[in-house]
């Protein structure tokens, strides 16, 4: 009975993180941010944590996975429509060429 479980647990868990992914328009691994593989490491001990606890039913890793996604989602919907919140989270970008000419500043800046 408690194989069958841990089982069940870990396929209906498989099963979540991909649509998750897939929903979140995640395709390839390249597309992943630092941000994203954080998201992805949590996802992997909500579920991890699940699995080798008895009182933990199938339904109740489900529920946090899903909950999870949808923090992200908000998350990652709410800085893509606000400048301000995107440039606090993801940084700003450096035009180092613009219309030809070289930005020194910038150059200097960076290195």
């Amino acid at each position: 009975m408690l194989t069958a479980q841990m089982i069940l647990k870990l396929v209906m868990g498989f099963a979540t993180i991909l649509i998750i992914i897939r929903l979140l328009g995640k395709r390839n691994l390249s597309e992943l941010t630092p941000g994203d593989i954080v998201y992805f490491m949590v996802f992997g001990g909500i579920l991890e944590e699940s699995l080798y606890d008895n009182k933990v039913q199938v339904w109740q890793p489900m529920l946090g996975l899903f909950t999870w996604g949808l923090i992200i989602f908000l998350f990652e919907f709410s800085i893509s429509k606000s400048k301000r919140l995107r440039k606090w989270f993801r940084g700003d970008t450096d035009i180092l060429i613009d219309d030809g000419k070289i930005d020194q500043k910038c150059l200097k800046k960076i290195d």
